[in-house]
């Protein structure tokens, strides 16, 4: 029989316990990134503003996976 009651932490604990470091240090990279594309830009600099946005789809490519959780592809 199937509960209708939502998933609580006590449910999977290694999950709870799982570190994301990895990810917030792609999100800092990437707001770097970021930024560093719009000075490009503003500057008139193409190689370097699409040499930033192909960066950043990369980063996104590397947390992007079939088995991430929601978590880690916010």
């Amino acid at each position: 029989m199937m509960s209708d009651s939502a998933p609580v932490a006590s449910d999977n604990p290694e999950f709870i316990r799982m570190r994301l470091d990895y990810v917030q240090v792609l999100r800092e990279l990437a707001r770097l990134t970021q930024a560093d594309l719009r000075v490009a830009a503003a500057a008139g600099d193409g190689d370097r503003a699409l040499a930033d946005l192909t960066a950043m789809i990369a980063m996104a490519g590397q947390i992007f996976q079939p088995n991430s959780t929601l978590i880690e592809q916010l």
